[in-house]
């Protein structure tokens, strides 16, 4: 994860661009994000957090806007928390052959017993794996979020960030 900041360097973003450029002491950075952007004015203090080439969060400073992308589509560190009907289906699929195997198992070994708990512990481990899925891909999101929010709070503080000259009409 790599944080990236300056001052905006283009004119009159306010929210219906995907594309903006800051100015850093390393020099212009150009930025496209995958959906639109805070509200920015020239001389706005921003901080972009990246993930590679893509772009997880920019948050403006000086009006406290801040914008996350993990919630449009997972992209970067970031992981699906969809529950697609593929899952849905073979989890129905497979607890569906549950009486079969039952049905099987009382006729083979001639244990009752055996034929019910044997699909019923099949069928608690195929929901209990399917739902923990889920929590952890979560409990991911969730880290992965405080590390973004950790980072734009620790460019806040990075007083070597924010040491630019003056802002040049020029450069536009």
């Amino acid at each position: 994860m790599k944080t990236i900041s300056g001052y905006i360097a283009k004119k009159d973003h306010y929210g219906d661009g995907k594309k903006f450029t800051l100015r850093t002491v390393s020099g212009k950075v150009h930025f496209s994000a995958p959906a639109n952007i805070p509200p920015m004015r020239e001389g706005d203090m921003i901080t972009v957090v990246t993930w590679g080439d893509t772009i997880c969060a920019i948050s403006n400073l000086s009006t406290g806007a801040e914008f996350c992308y993990n919630v449009l589509r997972p992209h970067g560190p970031y992981r699906s928390e969809k529950i697609t009907w593929i899952a849905i289906l073979g989890l129905n699929w497979g607890i569906g052959t549950l009486p079969l195997i039952g049905f099987l198992l009382a006729k083979s070994t001639n244990d009752i017993l055996a034929s019910l708990v044997i699909p019923w512990a099949i069928a608690w481990a195929a929901v209990a794996s399917f739902l923990w899925r889920r929590a952890i891909v979560t409990n991911h999101n969730v880290k992965i979020s405080d590390q973004v929010q950790k980072a734009v709070q620790d460019s806040c503080g990075d007083l070597k960030a924010w040491e630019l000259p003056e802002f040049d009409e020029e450069e536009l």
